[in-house]
């Protein structure tokens, strides 16, 4: 009887271990898929385009400059750029269904915090896409978002810097109190 218990006992634990094992294949598989989805070379490309066309949006009228890059998204004659941002809008979706739940393996997808610069520039056209079209548009983009966002915040800085070497002199600071507002409004988006 004793034997027997240990017997099922052994089993029982050389199953939970044979199924982390397969959890943990299934998980990583999930980490490789966000470094294809962030190496593939035409969503590379896309990104610096639309880093780029963001750095190049000239403030003024009271508008912030992710408005000011929405209103050029939407203009007729942008329908390159923003084919190139629903590619972008549609990988990083990707990549937010598919983050991996083990810690350790959901941080390296967490510390791409490339996805919060994305939010901070594609931010008021994919919530007009969400009014257009219904609140389940990107909510996995913005889950992610919220996620990294969460992470960066964590670091021990009062600022982050967009900015791309192609275009030296021109770069948008992020203040901590700017990413919590961000936070906090990605949130109630989310809530709602």
């Amino acid at each position: 009887m004793v034997i027997d218990t240990l017997i099922a006992a052994i089993s029982a634990v050389g199953e939970c271990a044979i199924a982390f094992v397969i959890l943990w294949e299934w998980e990583g598989s999930r980490v490789d898929h966000f470094i294809e989805d962030v190496g593939e070379k035409e969503i590379a490309e896309g990104r610096t385009e639309i880093l780029r066309a963001y750095l190049n949006v000239q403030e003024g009228g009271g508008k912030r400059r992710n408005e000011l890059f929405r209103e050029e998204v939407e203009k007729p004659n942008n329908r390159k750029l923003r084919e190139t941002c629903a590619e972008n809008i549609r990988c990083l979706s990707r990549i937010g269904a598919r983050m991996p739940w083990i810690r350790p393996l959901r941080r390296i997808v967490l510390d791409w915090h490339v996805v919060v610069w994305f939010w901070e520039i594609l931010g008021p056209y994919v919530l007009q896409k969400r009014r257009e079209v219904g609140s389940s548009y990107a909510t996995a983009f913005m889950t992610y978002t919220l996620a990294s966002l969460e992470r960066l915040l964590k670091q021990q800085r009062e600022e982050w810097v967009i900015s791309d070497t192609a275009l030296p002199g021109k770069r948008v600071i992020l203040s901590r109190a700017h990413l919590e507002q961000m936070k906090v409004e990605l949130q109630r988006c989310l809530d709602a």
